[in-house]
């Protein structure tokens, strides 16, 4: 079916286009991961909204969940991953262009599981829903996911042995790291000096500066250096400047009234208790 579908596709398009996208796809077939077909990987962001309106209409008169087994097995999963990560891909500039095959093969799944931290991000979605928490605007938050998922696996699919995509992955996973640290530390209950409003700020933080990794790579004056596709350093500036901006509103509001991230909106009925402990 999928097969049929890209045939499709590609007689709206020139002909050429085709070699350089089966060129692509054999190349990222062979490391043996998963969504390394577009078609494939484009389902997956058509699913995930599908998913949020059908959760949203299962939920809408319905009392909100406590879920707390549920909300401290993502933030522990989120955690633990963007932890096992930051150390490679902190490494991981000596390792490119070193020559060492092995090391550059073990980077490339390091960033490929560090790519499936943006689809347990998804289920997070599903937990917000459940909880009818208001942090930010679900619009914002379903927005931000599909972009971070379009835009990573595009870095992924069109330049995933460039030095620019490791740098990307490190801060992001070193502001995921922290920011799940927090979230868990409120599912345990334990004290910690950072709120869930500054969270807010920390992502604000992180895509500012993949915002300015992208600035270098796009207004880089010796062309002969652009190894990474210039459009998708196009790309990558407008997307991180963009959700830096939003973020950075919604981290504002929230620091000056808390009640932007108040948990429930409406007046609150009983909440209805889900644990699995």
């Amino acid at each position: 079916m999928l097969k049929n579908l890209e045939n499709f596709l590609f007689t709206l398009f020139p002909s050429e286009w085709k070699g350089h996208y089966n060129q692509l796809v054999e190349s990222n077939a062979s490391s043996s991961l998963p969504l390394t077909n577009p078609l494939e990987a484009a389902l997956v962001p058509v699913a995930y909204v599908a998913s949020v309106f059908l959760l949203k209409a299962v939920m809408r008169h319905q009392r909100p969940y406590q879920i707390k087994f549920f909300s401290l097995l993502h933030n522990a999963s989120m955690f633990l991953i963007n932890l096992y990560v930051l150390y490679p891909l902190f490494k991981s500039l000596a390792v490119f262009g070193s020559g060492n095959a092995q090391g550059e093969l073990f980077l490339k799944r390091v960033l490929w599981t560090f790519f499936y931290t943006r689809l347990l991000q998804f289920f997070g979605t599903a937990i917000i829903i459940f909880k009818k928490l208001n942090k930010v605007p679900l619009s914002i938050i379903v927005s931000d996911q599909i972009i971070q998922f379009s835009w990573w696996w595009a870095i992924l699919f069109f330049a995933p042995t460039h030095v620019l995509a490791y740098r990307f992955a490190f801060v992001s996973a070193l502001a995921d790291t922290l920011i799940y640290a927090v979230y868990l530390s409120d599912a345990l209950e334990l004290p910690t000096p950072v709120t869930k409003n500054s969270t807010l700020g920390i992502h604000a933080l992180a895509l500012a500066a993949n915002a300015v990794l992208s600035s270098f790579e796009f207004f880089n004056e010796d062309a002969s250096s652009h190894t990474f596709p210039y459009s998708l350093a196009s790309a990558s500036l407008f997307v991180n400047y963009l959700l830096t901006a939003i973020f950075l509103v919604y981290f504002v509001l929230a620091s000056n009234n808390r009640k932007v991230l108040v948990e429930v909106v409406e007046p609150a009925p009983p909440v209805v208790p889900l644990n699995m402990e």
